[in-house]
């Protein structure tokens, strides 16, 4: 079974369809630390960063470069749209 989130990219309201959600958090932007060498990959562009707490380390996405160039490009699409809902 699958559920939504809505995330921000860019300053657009985008749902996203995922497998599961277990927690959602507030996190301070002063605690959001740059990817640590241990966890830096290839695939470490698509990091924001970590946040380290007492008993887990967050690994937080960047959405909008996980996102597909077509995925993007209807985004686009749909912002400059005359029908567009305004937030």
């Amino acid at each position: 079974m699958s559920t939504g989130v809505v995330v921000d990219v860019d300053g657009q309201d985008i749902g996203m369809v995922v497998d599961a959600v277990t927690e959602v958090s507030r996190i301070p932007s002063g605690s959001i630390e740059p990817p640590s060498s241990v966890i830096t990959t290839d695939d470490s562009e698509y990091l924001t960063g970590i946040v380290k707490t007492d008993d887990k380390l967050i690994i937080l996405l960047d959405i909008a470069k996980v996102i597909s160039e077509s995925e993007a490009s209807a985004i686009e699409e749909i912002q400059q749209s005359p029908d567009a809902v305004a937030a």
